[in-house]
């Protein structure tokens, strides 16, 4: 899944032509440009990149983490990731989702945070969302144990 994203990436900064790229940018690419998937997937395409490491956002550009020269693009190359991240972003959503309708923050303010947390605390975003509801005021015992799970089936000790 990780070299389909990276071809993704690769794909989408030769497109722009660009080294630094806005978010918007990019997801508007992806699904208007390229129409492989809609707005909503592709901002989750962008977020799953970024918790991957594959592409750092530095100052509102972002930047891939890996030489694109490196990634080998088919012709018709056509990505079967966005169906996969889905499911792989469940958790994160309803985390954030959960967040949003408890405290009345839209659901990209609430995303900003969480990243801004993962970042600055390297926190996978899971953990973060849970750190920022808690910082919140909400309580995250619902889905601790949830999260745990996650956590160990990606091979992570906690």
């Amino acid at each position: 899944m990780i070299e389909d994203a990276k071809r993704v990436i690769a794909f989408v900064f030769e497109r722009l032509g660009k080294r630094g790229v806005s978010p918007s940018d990019f997801y508007l690419t992806l699904s208007m440009d390229l129409r492989w998937c809609s707005v909503e997937k592709a901002k989750r395409f962008l977020r799953y990149a970024m918790d991957k490491k594959l592409i750092s956002n530095i100052e509102g550009k972002l930047f891939p983490n890996f030489p694109l020269e490196d990634i080998e693009i088919p012709f018709g190359f056509r990505p079967k990731i966005f169906d996969e991240i889905e499911v792989e972003e469940e958790l994160k959503d309803r985390i954030v989702h959960w967040i949003s309708e408890n405290t009345g923050k839209g659901i990209d303010e609430v995303w900003r945070e969480v990243e801004s947390i993962s970042a600055e605390k390297s926190l996978n975003l899971e953990v973060s969302a849970l750190f920022y509801a808690n910082k919140l005021g909400l309580d995250v015992s619902s889905y601790a144990d949830e999260v745990k799970k996650f956590l160990e089936s990606e091979g992570v000790k906690g």
